[in-house]
Formats: C-alpha cells, sequence, structure tokens
C-alpha cells in the first residue's frame, strides 16, 4: 500500500485554497446605519424590490447598525424605498432614495431621522 506524504509543495496552497472557499459567503447584504434624532421612538424599513428589512424601536437619540440580507431580491431595476414609523403617534413617513438596476443593491446606507426630514447616504 502506498502512503500519501502531505508535505507535498501543492498540499499547502490546495489545503489554503479550500479552506478559503469555505469561509467565503454567498450572501449579499447591506449594513445599515440608522440614527434617530426625533423625540419619538421609530422603525425604520427599507425596501428594496421583494426584500424589506426593518430596524425596530430606535429610541430617540440611539444609533444603530443592522444587517440586511438581500441575497434572495429579484434581478430587475428598482428604488430604494424607506419608511419611519413614529411609534407614539403610529404615523408613517415614506421616502423614496435613487435608484439601482438588475436588484444589484449598494454596500452601505446610513439615513439620520429628524422629524418629516430624512438625510440619506447610499454607497459602495
Amino acid at each position: 500500500m502506498k502512503r500519501v506524504q502531505l508535505s507535498s509543495p501543492f498540499f499547502a496552497p490546495l489545503l489554503l485554497f479550500f479552506l478559503l472557499l469555505a469561509a467565503c459567503s454567498m450572501k449579499k447584504a447591506t449594513r445599515i446605519e440608522v440614527v434617530n434624532k426625533n423625540p419619538y421612538a421609530i422603525d425604520f424599513t427599507v425596501k428594496a424590490n421583494n426584500i424589506r428589512h426593518t430596524v425596530q424601536d430606535l429610541k430617540p437619540g440611539e444609533s444603530r447598525q443592522e444587517m440586511m440580507d438581500w441575497t434572495a431580491i429579484e434581478k430587475v431595476d428598482g428604488q430604494w424605498i424607506l419608511l419611519v414609523r413614529n411609534l407614539q403617534s403610529g404615523g408613517v413617513d415614506s421616502f423614496a432614495h435613487g435608484f439601482f438596476t438588475k436588484g444589484e443593491l449598494s454596500n452601505f446606507l446610513d439615513a439620520e431621522s429628524m422629524g418629516s426630514q430624512l438625510k440619506v447616504k447610499v454607497s459602495e
């Protein structure tokens, strides 16, 4: 019986390749950061095609980061839709921001809510 030597010069790079491949994630995600500059708590919702992510119960003055997984997004053109729900009154403000093509979203979405205003920055 022939014995396989693990010290072969090809073994280490091959093992490293398979370890890196196993560590890679095929998920697609956008990091969402929301700052609530209102005197009341809010829910902040991001909609893009068939994907929806809500940052819930953001207290006054609070800032939070979450990841929105969009691996299963419909591969069509669309627009970012942002909803800010006042948890005190139940009212909802709706905002549309920018466009994306073929379901490919950006890596980062930063938002700052202050009353009826919403500052948004979408970036790679």
